[in-house]
C-alpha cells in the first residue's frame, strides 16, 4: 500500500499543468494534485509530462 502511495507522488512530481485560462504552468507537485483532482475536465488546462 505504501508502494502505491509512492508511486502515486512521484506521478505528481513528474506532471507540470499547463492552464491557459489562468495563462501559468504549475509545476508544485500539491497544486499540481490539486488542479487535477478539482475540475479534471477544465477546458485548457493540459496535464504535461516533463520527460
Amino acid at each position: 500500500m505504501l508502494y502505491q502511495i509512492e508511486h502515486i507522488e512521484q506521478f505528481y512530481q513528474n506532471i507540470e499543468v499547463i492552464d491557459l485560462n489562468k495563462r501559468k504552468i504549475i509545476q508544485k507537485p500539491h497544486l499540481v494534485k490539486r488542479s487535477l483532482k478539482d475540475n479534471p475536465e477544465k477546458p485548457f488546462v493540459f496535464a504535461y509530462h516533463k520527460n
